[in-house]
């Protein structure tokens, strides 16, 4: 039986994207084309970053911003490194935020 790990007291994460404009108003909607890579790791004791031990994955987006409700992303990520515990296959990712003007 193969365990399922839960979580750990010690992770890092970096992420890199680039993004361009389809379409956008000032002030108003935006569409953008983005491209990313992400990269990871968790472990499972405190301050026990040990080997090279992570997960990374890039992927292509559309970001859809829309004026006061903030963004709408939709991204497909594809691994190129992973643990037992991930797929090798690429995964959809549907991301809503809220923006609000100071």
């Amino acid at each position: 039986m193969v365990e399922e790990p839960v979580g750990g007291d010690t992770y890092w994460f970096g992420s890199v994207e680039y993004s361009l404009p389809i379409f956008e108003k000032d002030n108003g909607p935006g569409v953008r084309f983005a491209l990313f890579y992400d990269v990871g790791a968790v472990y499972e004791k405190a301050y026990s970053i040990s080997g090279d031990n992570f997960d990374d994955n890039w992927g292509l987006g559309l970001h859809i911003n829309i004026p006061k409700l903030g963004p709408l992303r939709l991204e497909y990520g594809v691994p190129i490194h992973h643990d037992q515990y991930n797929g090798k296959s690429g995964r959809f990712q549907f991301g809503v935020g809220y923006h609000r003007e100071f």
